[in-house]
């Protein structure tokens, strides 16, 4: 199978066949498999101690298979950086993360596999991450790598249903570019975006409403198109917020102190992300955004405006009921300019 194949093809699978965790404790599995092969067995790994002298940076390390020395400098040194940045973007996080660090000699990248495990009460249960390496990589390759910084994302929204993984993996794959672009390794998230997105407009452009529609490629395995279909809703977002004077790293970073660990499903986070946003900015009235507000079909009142109490759920509710071709021929995505064309 070839790489780009394997990136997208879900580990589910793999690991309710191995025996480490069971479906319903398992949150949004990585788009990365091994390359051959099952994964270890690791037996009840929530019940083993933790040392105090393992947290380092903010996280507690895990070590389940043996590392020399040298390799748990590489992995923790690439571990902190990016959870750093996630800090710096979107943190602090309320909680300190477990992190399982397993071997996987042989493997063709620095992170064949990885996923979160955030079953149960949130604020009793430590929020795990496990990942799956081949130390033989530079440092650098794993910091370029963007497994841990899309893992790490996961983190700051609370276990969502099944049928709202697409807007957890959404949420992860849109703030993993730009989180790399803050760390140096993507210069154009929008052309990003894009090119990930070209490959998939002939199994997104449906007369099925997107919502449904990405529902539907979730348990249909085609987690590519989910994925970056799901990115689609954040980065029509965060042109709503831009307009507002505001971004999803600031709203994001609020949401970790003030709600994080009180929300338990998608409407209790659109409803709080809405209501920081509304405590946070002032409405802008002009031409132009009522001009933008119906061309996106939301609700405006009598004069034209948009309600500022309920901007994202309006966008979730549009997203919930159009088309998906009509969202993508629709969408803002198309129309930033690339940092080629901002440079002339």
């Amino acid at each position: 199978m070839s790489k780009q194949k394997r990136r997208w093809c879900s580990g589910l699978l793999l690991l309710l066949m191995s025996g480490v965790t069971t479906a319903a404790a398992v949150d949004q599995i990585s788009d990365r498999t091994f390359d051959h092969g099952k994964p270890t067995v690791v037996s009840d790994l929530r019940h083993q101690p933790l040392s105090p002298n393992n947290v380092k940076c903010g996280l507690q390390l895990i070590w389940q298979h043996t590392f020399s020395p040298d390799e748990q400098q590489k992995v923790q040194s690439w571990l902190c950086q990016s959870y750093q940045s996630i800090s710096e973007l979107i943190g602090p996080y309320p909680f300190v993360p477990e992190v399982y660090l397993y071997r996987r000699d042989g493997a063709n990248e620095p992170v064949p596999w990885a996923y979160t495990d955030r079953g149960g009460d949130q604020r009793i249960r430590p929020q795990q991450l496990h990942f799956y390496v081949n130390p033989s990589y530079a440092l650098p390759q794993f910091l370029a790598d963007w497994t841990a910084v899309h893992e790490f994302s996961h983190l700051a929204l609370p276990l969502l249903d099944r049928a709202d993984h697409w807007f957890a993996e959404g949420f992860a794959s849109y703030m993993q570019v730009q989180i790399q672009q803050y760390q140096g390794y993507v210069t154009d998230p929008w052309h990003y975006y894009r090119q990930k997105l070209q490959s998939q407009l002939a199994v997104l452009k449906q007369e099925q409403p997107m919502i449904p529609l990405l529902q539907q490629l979730m348990s249909q395995r085609s987690y590519k198109a989910a994925y970056w279909g799901g990115a689609l809703w954040f980065i029509e977002a965060q042109t709503e917020l831009q307009a507002r004077g505001s971004s999803w790293f600031a709203l994001v970073q609020q949401y970790q102190q003030q709600h994080r660990l009180d929300d338990q499903d998608l409407s209790a986070v659109l409803g709080s992300f809405d209501q920081l946003l509304a405590i946070a900015t002032q409405p802008q009235k002009n031409h132009t955004s009522a001009n933008k507000a119906t061309a996106m079909g939301l609700p405006q009142n009598a004069g034209g405006e948009v309600s500022q109490q309920f901007v994202l759920q309006q966008l979730w509710q549009r997203y919930q009921q159009q088309p998906a071709s009509m969202i993508l021929l629709q969408h803002p995505l198309w129309h930033i300019p690339e940092k080629s064309e901002l440079d002339q």
